[in-house]
């Protein structure tokens, strides 16, 4: 099965978190969620994840947070009772 693309409001909102982040210095998941919300899409939704996956920040199921891809990489790699000890940082 093919990947999904993601829509276009995805992108948008993943662009527009990215250069609020930049002009702000708010970190990405912070600005996306600011940029979400004044775009009315809902945090959670298809949309907003998709958004968060571009940005570099997926969403990770095992520990409930959207992080960065290396570490949600190393989540994965664990056992999924182990997830939680896996550092964040």
């Amino acid at each position: 099965m093919a990947p999904r693309k993601p829509s276009m409001v995805s992108v948008a909102l993943a662009l527009g978190a990215i250069g609020r982040a930049l002009r702000t210095g708010l970190d990405p998941v912070r600005s996306l969620d600011v940029q979400a919300r004044a775009e009315g899409v809902a945090p959670g939704s298809e949309a907003y994840d998709d958004a968060a996956e571009l940005a570099g920040f997926p969403y990770c199921r095992e520990v409930d947070l959207y992080l960065p891809r290396a570490t949600r990489d190393r989540v994965h790699s664990v056992h999924f009772s182990q997830a939680h000890l896996v550092p964040l940082a």
